[in-house]
C-alpha cells in the first residue's frame, strides 16, 4: 500500500471515527420528517391500540353477558314450563271432578 493510500486511509477513519452515527440518523430523520407528525403518529399508534384493547374487553364481556341473560332465558322457559305443567294438571283434576259429577248426577237420576 502506498503512502498516499495509507494517509487516505487514516483520514478516513479519523473522520470515521469522530462521527456519531446515531446523531446523523437522527439528524436525517428530522430533517426528512417533521417531528410533530412523527409525534402524532405515536399518538395515534397508541389510541389505536388502546381502542383495540377496548374492543377485546367489550366482546369478553358481551360474550360473558350473552351467556348469563342465556341462561337467564332457560330459567324463565323452565318456570313457565312448570307453571303450565301445573295449570295441566289443575285442568286435569277439575275434568275428572267433572266426570265424577256428571257419573254422580246420571247414578242419582
Amino acid at each position: 500500500m502506498s503512502k498516499i493510500e495509507e494517509a487516505i486511509e487514516d483520514v478516513i477513519n479519523g473522520h470515521l471515527s469522530g462521527m456519531d452515527f446515531t446523531d446523523m440518523i437522527t439528524s436525517e430523520v428530522r430533517d426528512c420528517w417533521d417531528m410533530d407528525e412523527l409525534d402524532r403518529v405515536d399518538d395515534m399508534n397508541d389510541r389505536l391500540e388502546n381502542v383495540e384493547s377496548w374492543i377485546v374487553d367489550a366482546e369478553d364481556k358481551l360474550s360473558i353477558q350473552n351467556v348469563i341473560d342465556l341462561e337467564n332465558s332457560v330459567k324463565n322457559l323452565i318456570d313457565h314450563v312448570n307453571e303450565l305443567q301445573d295449570r295441566v294438571n289443575v285442568l286435569q283434576s277439575l275434568q275428572l271432578e267433572r266426570k265424577s259429577f256428571l257419573s254422580r248426577l246420571l247414578f242419582w237420576r
